[in-house]
């Protein structure tokens, strides 16, 4: 879970994310949407998970083309 909130792309978020599948929690998956200012709604934790993915990967596709 730190690793996830010290990352610095979204390319690593996914990479742990991907890894947590099998035990993450509703709980993680908030703190980890917090932490990228994205609001993930109530539901099943399977849905939760994808709708946190997808965000990253949308994320993802404007990271290197952001102005830094």
């Amino acid at each position: 879970m730190i690793e996830f909130l010290d990352a610095d792309t979204c390319e690593k978020r996914l990479n742990i994310l991907s890894a947590l599948r099998e035990r993450i929690t509703d709980d993680m998956i908030n703190i980890m949407a917090i932490s990228v200012g994205v609001e993930i709604k109530e539901g099943d934790v399977e849905r939760r998970y994808d709708e946190l993915r997808s965000c990253l990967l949308t994320f993802g596709k404007y990271e290197s083309n952001r102005l830094r």
